[in-house]
């Protein structure tokens, strides 16, 4: 694939990127800690309202995003305030679309979740040079629940040779798998 953007949405999650420079093998090429008093506008940007169903609730709300202590938290609220927005729920997300990309290499993402019903926290990315489902997708994590049980997704997409008609090779685990073995 091309160059890679990573896309990082998560609905009640809190996120933050940690090196990997501790393996010789690779050699880090970017990092944000979130440990400054604002989000880095350089490389990151909110995730404005969308159509698609990961982005219908995304909001620029400012109680939807917290960044403290060096852990960005990125919050899923109940609207209470229709005539503004008419969404019931209001989320937060940011991305980096058109500020950073690379090409190859690893991702190491620390995120705790706190996903409640109805949530769809997901770290992701996309290729920037065409449009998708053609430019590739990776999805890092993805909580979803699966017939009433929470599960974490690993997905990979690719196009086809019909136009929004994507390819996916998934793996879903139960949520219980990592919670047992790191309480």
């Amino acid at each position: 694939m091309e160059k890679m953007n990573i896309f990082v949405m998560g609905l009640l999650c809190t996120l933050c990127l940690v090196s990997c420079s501790h393996d010789p093998c690779w050699k880090l090429v970017w990092e944000d800690n979130f440990d400054g008093e604002s989000l880095d506008t350089t490389v990151w940007s909110r995730i404005p309202r969308g159509q698609a169903d990961w982005a219908n609730t995304q909001s620029l709300d400012e109680r939807c995003m917290e960044l403290k202590d060096g852990i960005l938290h990125l919050k899923g609220i109940v609207n209470d305030d229709r005539s503004k927005d008419t969404a019931a729920f209001l989320t937060g997300g940011i991305w980096t679309k058109g500020k950073y990309a690379f090409k190859g290499g690893r991702v190491e993402v620390r995120a705790k979740l706190q996903a409640a019903r109805g949530a769809w926290p997901a770290i992701w990315t996309l290729g920037s040079n065409m449009e998708w489902p053609s430019c590739g997708e990776i999805d890092i994590m993805e909580y979803y629940q699966i017939k009433g049980v929470p599960h974490i997704l690993a997905n990979a997409a690719w196009g086809t040779d019909k136009q929004w008609g994507a390819k996916w090779n998934s793996k879903a685990t139960p949520y219980i798998h990592f919670t047992e073995k790191d309480p």
